[in-house]
């Protein structure tokens, strides 16, 4: 019995000093922050209100307060912070919904939430405000003729793996602008999109809006126990309420500084303005010479949408561009020079051009060869703005490029006048988009018939030919078509011919292939083709001549093809059939006996 009372001894202390022990020392709890996205509105009296938008993950049991530390000097709460569960972890936790935390500043100087009741484990969005005056603070320093804001966030225990600062300053005509933060406070504007920092680097994005200039600053990293300097450069001229000369910069340098930047600024706009109004007028005139040539080879005349010469547009469209782009610039909503330019883009388009009407005198149609009749169209004159040509669709290419390249090497300024060059050089596709070569009456093309002829050639039963009208007088046909015969034709066939007919549609003239068969009146031909569905007869060119007019319902070359066999097939005489010869007489003679 003595070992047993000994372990007894030993044990019942150890029991008692465990039941002794406070509960809430075996208990254990964690809060991570994950993120921190912090939102910086700046008024022009230097005050500023801070939104944190922390999302926070807790585990262990629960979370009854949380400390955030590196807080302004005099911050001071503007209500409660409201708490939201993203995501619970274990079966066990209640889905709870949005509730609310109590914020106050500590003795030290930290910022305290405190939740009621607890927050038990899961992912939390915390979102909580103070106001801050950065002037009194020192966040605002004056910097040569702008003025710095450097401003330090809070500082995290675990570091964070990413971390944003929206920046909401008042509109000025300086954008607000991404600087390094260095210890000698030299600060260099920031080239492209990145800013380098004594402590890492950031990713910066400009906004600019009628009613203020966003600044937004991105850090990928932020090291355990780091207090990130966001820093930026303000135009004085966005804190016009603010008198502490420790923050705007004398009146006599950044008067001075403007004076230069407003020079170099004047100079710069006005050679831009310049080369875009002649740019714009050159451009124009070029295709309203292009579109006159043309329409006029084609016996058409052109319509421009507005009916003035075209050296009249031409020194129009030029000034009120730059005017339409000069708006869009300095006028806020940009609607105003939207409508310019919309008037400027009236000045460059054109309508489809009108045909005049040309008498067609009488002519003989002639048979042709293959050279003279399967010829495409002449060169004519030479369309470079014209998108249903290759060297119109070059020429296309060549000017999107320059509109994407002056809009790349805009956004490396601000991305919002970068947005406006791409939609502004938009307006240039109505000089290839109107004014088309397809929209005028067609030249004389017989590359279709050649396509046509090569497998009716094919068969023997068939003659082709190529034929074209020759008006009294002309050396040139001023109409194609292709003759088919049948070898073996009824009575009363005179030819089969394929032709096109056009008529007007919205986007040019459109083609429709037609077959007219040419039969004497009253013979069996007609009589053959009296059964023929969907066709229409009319007069031909001789008294007692008809004519059959076949249209395919569609304008395909292999319709084509079936109709004109189906044709040519009804007016084909059946072959004779050959005459059986008479029979031979294979009987033997009779052999003759000698005696």
């Amino acid at each position: 019995m003595r070992p047993l009372a000994r372990l007894l001894c030993l044990t019942l202390p150890l029991f008692a000093l465990l039941a002794a022990w406070p509960r809430s020392a075996l208990a254990w709890t964690e809060a991570t922050v994950l993120a921190d996205d912090v939102t910086l509105r700046l008024d022009r009296a230097g005050a500023a209100t801070v939104d944190h938008e922390l999302s926070l993950r807790v585990r262990g049991t629960a979370l009854r307060a949380l400390t955030i530390t590196g807080v302004d000097a005099d911050a001071a709460p503007e209500g409660d912070a409201s708490v939201t569960l993203t995501a619970k972890e274990g079966k066990d936790d209640p889905g709870a919904g949005a509730q609310t935390a109590s914020t106050q500043i500590t003795q030290d100087g930290n910022l305290r939430l405190e939740f009621a009741g607890g927050l038990p484990r899961g992912t939390y969005k915390i979102k909580v405000r103070y106001r801050t005056n950065l002037v009194a603070t020192g966040a605002l320093l004056r910097d040569g003729p702008a003025v710095r804001l450097r401003w330090l966030g809070p500082r995290w225990a675990n570091g964070l793996d990413a971390a944003k600062l929206v920046l909401l300053a008042p509109p000025a005509p300086q954008e607000p602008r991404a600087t390094g933060d260095r210890a000698d406070g030299d600060l260099e504007p920031s080239r492209g999109d990145v800013a380098v920092s004594g402590a890492g680097a950031f990713l910066s994005n400009v906004r600019r809006f009628p009613d203020h200039d966003e600044l937004e600053l991105v850090r990928s990293y932020v090291a355990r126990g780091e207090q990130v300097a966001w820093t930026a450069k303000l135009d004085p001229r966005a804190l016009g309420a603010v008198t502490d000369p420790k923050v705007m910069p004398p009146p006599s340098v950044n008067v001075a500084a403007v004076v230069r930047e407003s020079r170099l600024e004047r100079q710069v706009f006005l050679a831009v303005g310049l080369g875009l109004a002649v740019l714009v007028t050159a451009l124009t005139a070029i295709k309203g010479r292009e579109v006159e040539a043309i329409a006029a080879a084609r016996s058409s005349r052109a319509r421009p949408l507005v009916p003035l010469s075209v050296p009249l547009r031409a020194a129009l469209a030029g000034p009120v561009f730059a005017a339409g782009v000069t708006l869009q610039l300095f006028v806020h909503p940009p609607v105003l020079g939207a409508v310019v330019l919309v008037l400027a883009m009236a000045l460059m388009a054109h309508r489809a051009p009108q045909a005049r009407p040309v008498a067609r005198g009488p002519g003989r149609w002639l048979p042709l060869s293959d050279e003279d009749g399967f010829r495409g169209p002449g060169g004519g004159a030479r369309a470079f703005f014209d998108v249903g040509t290759w060297t119109g669709k070059l020429m296309l290419v060549v000017v999107a490029a320059a509109v994407v390249g002056a809009a790349y090497a805009t956004s490396r300024v601000s991305s919002y006048h970068a947005s406006l060059a791409a939609l502004d050089g938009l307006a240039l596709v109505v000089l290839f988009a109107t004014g088309r070569a397809a929209e005028l009456p067609p030249e004389l093309d017989g590359r279709w018939l050649a396509a046509l002829a090569k497998p009716l050639r094919a068969r023997r039963d068939l003659r082709v030919t190529a034929l074209g009208r020759f008006a009294d007088g002309a050396s040139q046909p001023d109409e194609l078509r292709l003759a088919v015969t049948p070898r073996r034709a009824l009575a009363g066939t005179v030819g089969v011919e394929i032709g096109r007919a056009f008529t007007a549609g919205p986007g040019g003239a459109i083609a429709a292939p037609q077959v007219l068969v040419r039969v004497a009146e009253g013979s069996p031909a007609e009589a053959a083709l009296a059964r023929v569905e969907g066709a229409r007869w009319s007069r031909g060119r001789r008294g007692r001549e008809r004519v059959l007019v076949v249209e395919p319902a569609l304008p395909f070359d292999a319709d084509v093809l079936a109709a004109t066999l189906q044709l040519t097939e009804q007016l084909t005489t059946p072959a004779p059939r050959p005459r059986p010869r008479p029979m031979r007489d294979t009987t033997p003679a009779p052999a003759e006996v000698f005696c």
